[in-house]
């Protein structure tokens, strides 16, 4: 997960949407995440990400699903 995770900032918006698409999937949440858009708008999407992923290795067991 943490590979998806330095994904979500490739150049590349097809990688970044792919990237997403596992993180979302891995972590059962859903996020406004827009591959398209520019950094500043994905920044905090991502950080939430990231932050997710660390509360989950904390438990050491898989979030529950948000909507």
């Amino acid at each position: 997960l943490p590979r998806f995770l330095d994904l979500l900032d490739d150049p590349s918006p097809v990688v970044r949407g792919r990237a997403s698409q596992a993180v979302t999937k891995l972590l059962g949440y859903r996020y406004p995440f827009d591959p398209a858009a520019p950094p500043a708008a994905r920044a905090p999407v991502v950080a939430r990400m990231r932050q997710d992923y660390q509360q989950a290795v904390a438990r050491k067991a898989p979030p529950a699903t948000r909507k």
